[in-house]
C-alpha cells in the first residue's frame, strides 16, 4: 500500500492529514496539491513559542522505528510531564525517555515500530511549535519493496603514471595532484576524497608545498566524502563521510569524527532507521548536521507518474552525539510539492525506481535556530524553521520568494551556505542544457526586507568548465575563495580580486568537494622504514615516510649492531612523504627517526634488519 492511497482513505475516517505546515494566511495544503508562494516575510516575523516536537506536525513520511524528540524543555520537566502516544492502527504505545546529553530535552523511544500506514497523535502537557495547541500529529510512511540500485560508475582507469607509489607504504597507492599555478596561495593543506578505483579510494591531505601528508584507503565498493577539518568538544578533528554511493547519487553509510593521532573518536549514525547520505556532515558543538535518503510510497500523477509511485523522500537530521538522540528532522515532502522539481518524470528502471524530485546536498545551520538546505533538482535553496520545521523563504526555482537581480540565477547548485552579512555563496553547476554553460561558484546578498537578491560576484575557471555535479566553495580568513569543480578533477584559489593563484588537477573524476585547511597531527602509527638492498656495499637506499604527520621536518637514520645499540648516523631534510637516502647497511640493525622544526625527536619506526642484495626490508 502507497503513502497517496493511504492518505486519500483516510481522510474521511480521521480528517485530513496536513502535508505541509499552515502558511502566515491559514492555507491547508495536501498531498499532490500546487503550493502557494511562501510569504517569507511575514514567516519570518511570526513567532514561534512552545515546545519542540519531531516528527513535526503533519510530516506524512515518519519512520516506523522513529522516536519522538522534544526540545527546548529542561529533561527534569520533560520526565515529569504527561505525554501520551496513541496510533491508530496499533493504540497506545509505551517506551521510554532517553535525555538529551546537554539535559535541554529527550527523545521517547518506542518500545516497538509503529504500524506502517497508520496517523501517530502525540499528546503533551506542553504548547506545542508548529503544531495544534499542545497535540502533534503525523503519518507513518510503508516502506517500498526493496531497492536494488547500480552503484555508482567509477571513473575511467587511469595509467599507472597518475599514481603515487611508495617502497615504505607499497599498500598506498594515491592519485597524483598535478599543480599547475601556485603563486600567492593562502597557507593551509587540501583535503580531497572520493575516487571509486579500487585501491585510489579514500580521503587524501595534500600539505602545502610539500606534497602528500595523508591517505586512507578505503575497502573496494565504498567511497569517502565531505572529508574536512571542524571542531569537536573544542578539538580540532577530522571528519568525513564514508559509506556505499548509488547510481542515482544517494549514499548509504556512517559519519566518522578522527582525532590528531587518526585515532576515531565518535561515529555518527543517522537516526530512525535511516543511513547517512554522501552530501553534508557538519558539527556543532556535540550535535551533528547531517542528511539522509528514503524511498516511500507516492501519489505522482503532478509530475507525470503513477498515483501509487516511489518517491525519495529527503531528510535532514540533527544528531546528539553522545546519545544518538534525533534532535531534529525535516523532510522535503512534507514542505515541498513535487511539482516543483525540474527533472521529468522518467519511468521505471532499476535506476528509476524511485523519483528524485528534491535530492537534497547540503546544510547550513545558523546561529539563529534556522537552517539552510540546498535541492538540486528544484534549483532552491529553502530556509527552515528549526523549532517547528516550516519553510520561511525559497531562494531560486520556480516559484522564488526573492525577486532575483541580474546574474543571480542558478541551476542544480551545490554547497548553499548562509555567511555573515546576509551572504549566501554556492556553486552553480549551471549544466542545462548538459555540456553548454560553465560552471561558476557564486556570491550573493540577500535583502530579506525588500526580498531581493543581488549578485556580489562570480568566479570561472579558465579556460571554462561544464560540471554536470558536485562542488563547492570555501571562503578563507584572507579574504581568497577556495573552488572545488565537483565532478571535474579541479581545483583553485582565487584572490579578492578575482586572480588565480591556485590550479591544480588530479587523473580522476569525482572529489565531490575539497576544502582547503590548516591542519597538525601526528599518528598513532609508527613511521615506516624500509631499506633497499644494492647489488654492491654503499649502493643501498634507505626510504622514510609517516602517513598522517604533518610536522616532521627530518628524518634521523640510526643503525647499530643490536635493537638497543642503535645511534644516529645521518640527518636529512624531509623531502616529499617518502624522503630518500643512501645507506650502508654494514650494520645489523636500522631504524628511522622523524624530528621537527624545532629539533623535536618525534616518533622512531620498528627495528629492522637488512636480509640481502635485492631484498626490500621494511620496519
Amino acid at each position: 500500500m502507497r503513502q497517496g492511497r493511504w492518505l486519500r482513505r483516510t481522510e474521511a475516517a480521521i480528517g485530513p492529514i496536513v502535508v505541509a505546515a499552515l502558511t502566515a494566511g491559514g492555507t491547508v495544503v495536501r498531498a499532490g496539491s500546487t503550493r502557494p508562494r511562501l510569504p517569507a516575510a511575514r514567516l519570518a516575523a511570526t513567532p514561534c513559542p512552545g515546545t519542540s516536537v519531531c516528527p513535526s506536525q503533519s510530516t506524512p513520511t515518519a519512520s516506523p522505528t522513529t522516536q519522538i524528540s522534544f526540545r527546548g524543555i529542561p529533561f527534569r520537566e520533560l520526565a515529569a510531564a504527561t505525554i501520551r502516544v496513541t496510533g491508530s492502527a496499533s493504540g497506545a504505545r509505551t517506551g521510554r525517555l532517553v535525555a538529551d546529553s546537554s539535559g535541554d530535552g529527550g527523545s521517547f523511544c518506542p518500545s516497538r515500530p509503529f504500524t506502517t500506514g497508520e496517523l501517530v497523535t502525540v499528546a503533551t502537557s506542553y504548547r506545542v511549535c508548529g503544531g495544534r495547541g499542545d497535540t502533534v500529529r503525523f503519518g507513518i510512511a510503508e516502506p517500498p519493496p526493496p531497492l536494488s540500485l547500480p552503484a555508482f560508475p567509477a571513473p575511467k582507469p587511469a595509467s599507472a603514471g597518475d599514481f603515487q607509489h611508495f617502497t615504505s607504504r607499497p599498500d598506498l597507492v594515491p592519485p597524483i595532484l598535478t599543480v599547475t599555478k601556485d603563486t600567492e596561495r593562502s597557507p593551509g593543506d587540501i583535503l580531497l576524497t572520493r575516487s571509486a578505483l579500487p585501491g585510489a579510494a579514500g580521503p587524501k591531505i595534500v600539505g602545502g608545498r610539500n606534497g602528500l601528508a595523508w591517505f586512507h584507503p578505503l575497502p573496494q565498493g565504498t567511497a569517502a566524502t565531505t572529508r574536512r577539518v571542524q571542531r569537536y568538544r573544542g578539538q580540532p578533528v577530522l571528519t568525513f563521510w564514508q559509506g556505499r554511493i548509488d547510481a542515482a547519487g544517494h549514499g548509504a553509510g556512517i559519519d566518522e569524527i578522527l582525532n590528531d593521532h587518526y585515532r576515531t573518536v565518535a561515529t555518527v549514525r543517522a537516526g530512525n532507521g535511516n543511513q547517512a547520505d554522501l552530501h553534508a556532515f557538519l558539527l556543532r558543538n556535540d550535535h551533528a548536521w547531517i542528511t539522509a535518503y528514503s524511498a516511500v510510497g507516492w501519489d505522482m500523477t503532478s509530475i507525470g507518474g503513477p498515483a501509487d509511485g516511489l518517491v525519495w523522500d529527503c531528510i535532514v537530521q540533527e544528531i546528539d552525539i553522545p546519545t544518538g538522540n534525533v534532535l531534529f528532522e525535516w523532510h522535503s515532502l512534507e514542505h515541498v510539492a513535487l511539482d516543483r522539481t525540474y527533472q521529468r518524470y522518467a519511468g521505471t528502471s532499476p535506476l528509476n525506481s524511485a523519483a528524485d524530485d528534491f535530492h537534497v546536498n547540503d546544510i547550513s545551520p545558523q546561529p539563529g535556530g534556522n537552517v539552510l538546505t540546498s535541492s538540486r533538482n528544484t534549483d532552491g535553496a529553502y530556509e527552515v524553521r528549526v523549532a517547528s520545521g516550516n519553510l520561511l523563504w525559497v531562494l531560486g526555482g520556480k516559484h522564488s520568494s526573492f525577486r532575483m537581480g541580474p546574474l543571480t540565477f542558478f541551476r542544480l547548485q551545490h554547497d548553499a551556505v548562509y555567511r555573515p552579512g546576509a551572504l549566501v555563496t554556492l556553486f552553480d553547476d549551471e549544466d542545462q542544457p548538459p555540456g553548454r554553460l560553465p560552471a561558476r561558484a557564486l556570491e550573493l546578498r540577500l535583502d530579506t526586507t525588500t526580498m531581493t537578491v543581488a549578485l556580489v560576484y562570480q568566479w570561472y575557471h579558465r579556460p571554462p568548465l561544464t560540471v554536470a555535479s558536485q562542488g563547492d566553495i570555501e571562503p578563507l580568513p584572507d579574504g581568497h575563495v577556495f573552488i572545488g569543480w565537483g565532478q571535474q578533477p579541479n581545483i583553485s584559489e582565487f584572490t579578492v580580486g578575482g586572480a588565480l593563484v591556485l590550479d591544480a588537477h588530479r587523473p580522476l573524476r569525482f572529489s565531490y568537494r575539497a576544502y582547503l585547511e590548516p591542519w597538525s597531527a601526528e599518528p598513532a602509527r609508527r613511521p615506516a622504514g624500509a631499506v633497499v638492498i644494492g647489488p654492491t656495499q654503499g649502493a643501498d637506499t634507505l626510504c622514510a615516510s609517516w602517513n598522517g604527520a604533518t610536522d616532521v621536518a627530518r628524518w634521523q637514520v640510526l643503525v647499530g649492531t643490536g635493537p638497543k645499540a642503535l645511534r644516529v648516523i645521518a640527518t636529512v631534510p624531509r623531502t616529499g612523504f617518502e624522503t630518500r637516502v643512501a645507506v650502508r647497511t654494514a650494520h645489523r640493525f636500522f631504524a628511522i627517526r622523524a624530528v621537527d622544526a624545532a629539533g623535536r625527536p618525534l616518533k622512531v619506526s620498528r627495528i629492522a634488519r637488512p636480509v640481502r642484495p635485492g631484498h626490500v626490508t621494511r620496519g
